[in-house]
């Protein structure tokens, strides 16, 4: 359960630094402090305080039983750079997380076990919790590509989707690989339905779900489609989103998926919520963001 959805950065015309949070509770979005620097194809994910306290290196103070969102994303060096924020004060941290000194745009991310994974044009990963780590090598996904979306389940990170770099003219993917977080090993499962990039993947109830996107011919997408890990099958689910998207963001909060902004044509502000249970989505009633905008980063919080 969170209380708070915590945006920065993408594109609204041009990339920004400027940030906002929505309140569950309240309904409202509110304006969050800004990055230093403006970013898009980026991306964000949680750790823990203590985690950060054990790379002993954090100066500035803050809770230490509170959340930190880490947002990583390209800027136009092209440097992987990172800032951390700290939702109980309210404030960027100083910290010690290195940034990767290469382009890592439109690349997934997924933490487990403390230890961040980025997958995408290459794979890296950093334990947050060993004051000495760095960022090292992975073994790269059987298919290396841009565009793709993933998430975890147990020891295990699930990367679906993106655009070939190696073969450009295959387009979009419908591939679906799994990295065994232990062994370091890629595996193949079973393709989705719909080919699809710039989307996005959540794991709900055990289940992962890949949600709009784009597809050949730079069509957008208003469709949700569901994989279950115990049969390998993709299941295409006949109620489709609202409204047609890409570069959006989604999380699971209380056992619902909330998708929001992107850019179809247009840059969207909207939320839509679905419920596993019903197969409903539900976008009536939530506020709009105060910037719609694409290529952002979000946070449960």
């Amino acid at each position: 359960h969170g209380d708070s959805l915590y945006v920065w950065a993408g594109v609204k015309g041009a990339p920004t630094t400027d940030g906002e949070m929505y309140s569950f509770e309240k309904n409202v979005w509110s304006p969050v402090p800004p990055l230093a620097i403006a970013r898009n194809a980026t991306r964000c994910c949680t750790i823990t305080a203590e985690d950060m306290m054990m790379r002993r290196r954090t100066t500035t103070t803050s809770s230490a039983t509170s959340t930190k969102v880490v947002i990583l994303g390209c800027v136009p060096t092209k440097t992987f750079s990172i800032e951390v924020f700290d939702p109980s004060t309210n404030e960027f941290l100083s910290h010690s997380i290195p940034s990767v000194k290469t382009d890592r745009g439109s690349h997934a991310i997924a933490v487990v076990d403390s230890t961040i994974y980025l997958i995408g044009m290459s794979s890296l990963k950093l334990n947050t919790a060993s004051k000495d780590s760095e960022w090292t090598s992975i073994p790269s996904s059987r298919v290396p590509k841009s565009g793709c979306a993933g998430c975890s389940l147990g020891n295990h990170i699930f990367i679906a989707g993106g655009e070939s770099l190696l073969k450009p003219e295959n387009g979009h993917l419908t591939d679906f690989e799994r990295f065994d977080t232990v062994t370091e090993k890629w595996e193949a499962m079973a393709p989705m339905h719909v080919p699809r990039s710039s989307f996005e993947c959540v794991e709900c109830g055990g289940l992962i779900y890949a949600v709009a996107g784009l597809s050949h011919k730079s069509a957008f997408l208003d469709s949700i489609e569901v994989y279950d890990p115990q049969t390998n099958t993709w299941t295409l689910l006949d109620n489709k989103l609202h409204t047609k998207r890409c570069n959006h963001c989604a999380v699971v909060n209380d056992g619902k998926i909330y998708v929001v902004g992107g850019y179809n044509g247009n840059y969207i502000g909207n939320i839509e919520m679905f419920d596993p249970e019903t197969q409903q989505w539900t976008q009536k009633g939530f506020a709009q963001m105060l910037d719609p905008r694409c290529g952002f980063a979000m946070a449960l919080v």
